[in-house]
């Protein structure tokens, strides 16, 4: 959109979470298949678990300074404008195994890992001058 050589645009993206399956602690082969990182918590299907969804705002406004026979141009552009803190990983320990037994955990599901919106970080601007010719 253009107003008097100013220009807003952006991008939003929202996307739903990811899914994960509930596990065993890496040390537990109930499956006993020799590989002790794979096994899923009994009784839960694969992937029935999701994150919350993750969204992100990215504003940018331009300015076209005409000088001439050359155009400056002004930028500023905002990144994670709701500086949203986006669950990029979660334990996935369903059960511990103590004294031959199946214990749930408490922790199950909780966040291990966050990056802003789409990876992009915390909110962060930046500011720009381009000259055109």
């Amino acid at each position: 959109m253009f107003l008097q050589g100013w220009a807003l645009s952006g991008i939003v993206t929202w996307q739903s979470g990811f899914p994960y399956s509930a596990t065993m602690p890496s040390g537990v082969d109930l499956n006993r298949d020799g590989n002790r990182r794979n096994d899923r918590a009994p009784g839960l299907a694969r992937n029935i678990f999701r994150t919350e969804d993750q969204l992100s705002i990215d504003p940018r406004i331009t300015k076209v300074i005409p000088i001439g026979t050359f155009n400056l141009q002004l930028i500023a552009e905002a990144f994670n404008v709701t500086n949203e803190s986006n669950i990029t990983g979660v334990t996935t320990n369903y059960y511990n195994f103590s004294n031959n037994q199946l214990v749930p955990t408490t922790n199950f599901g909780t966040p291990l890992s966050t990056a802003g919106a789409a990876g992009s970080g915390p909110r962060t601007v930046q500011l720009a001058a381009k000259v055109r010719f």
